[in-house]
């Protein structure tokens, strides 16, 4: 699935309505087009992500992007329509303190303009229905770990758990930060080598739990 970026003006608020998905390969893409839809005069954004189906924590890292560009005096920034899946990767990062989450577009916007009924009229309609859940397939179990894109995903966390970190502090020198993002990127591929080898232990469970199942349904049948 395409990523896209449509723009609206509720209540005065630039509104970034998000669909897709979000990952390595096209951040680049989607940090592009919310730079591009974002002017200097603009005070607050809300970032609509009811279509958005997956974002890995490259896209993280281009709303932590935005979240820089809007956290002066006089702006701010929001996210609502949040799957259960993105809301669990958001909370999780701990990025739900650095960007207000909302339930719905007309809570986002009513936050940023200060109103209890701000763009109401224009939001009722965009907030109608229950919010899009995302790509709900199961995920299937592979026979192996594609390790270029577990590669893409820990390179991507190591650097967005060190710009959150300045986010909310001062930047790290050029070292330092060089230091930090290979000390994270060791650590989490370390993690990985745990994962694998609890993935081993879990195959050859279910393979021996489908052993006896089937022994059971034989003893049954004689």
């Amino acid at each position: 699935m395409t990523m896209r970026v449509s723009w609206s003006r509720p209540g005065g608020v630039l509104v970034a309505s998000i669909t897709g998905r979000v990952d390595s390969g096209n951040s680049a893409a989607f940090h592009s087009a919310l730079e591009e839809g974002t002017v200097q005069g603009d005070h607050a954004l809300v970032l609509d992500c009811r279509h958005l189906s997956y974002m890995s924590s490259a896209g993280l890292r281009v709303l932590l992007a935005m979240a820089r560009k809007f956290r002066n005096p006089g702006r701010g920034i929001g996210i609502c329509h949040l799957s259960k899946s993105i809301l669990s990767v958001i909370t999780a990062s701990g990025f739900d303190r650095i960007i207000p989450v909302h339930e719905t577009r007309t809570d986002a916007i009513n936050a940023l303009s200060g109103s209890g009924d701000a763009g109401a009229a224009d939001t009722d309609a965009a907030d109608a229905g229950a919010p899009d859940e995302g790509d709900t397939t199961p995920t299937p179990i592979r026979s192996a770990v594609n390790m270029d894109i577990v590669g893409d995903n820990i390179a991507d966390i190591a650097a967005f758990t060190v710009e959150k970190y300045e986010f909310a502090n001062e930047d790290l020198p050029p070292d330092a930060r060089a230091d930090a993002v290979k000390a994270i990127e060791e650590a989490l591929w370390r993690e990985v080598e745990v994962w694998k080898e609890r993935r081993k232990a879990i195959m050859a469970g279910m393979f021996r739990t489908a052993a006896a199942a089937l022994e059971r349904a034989i003893e049954r049948k004689a």
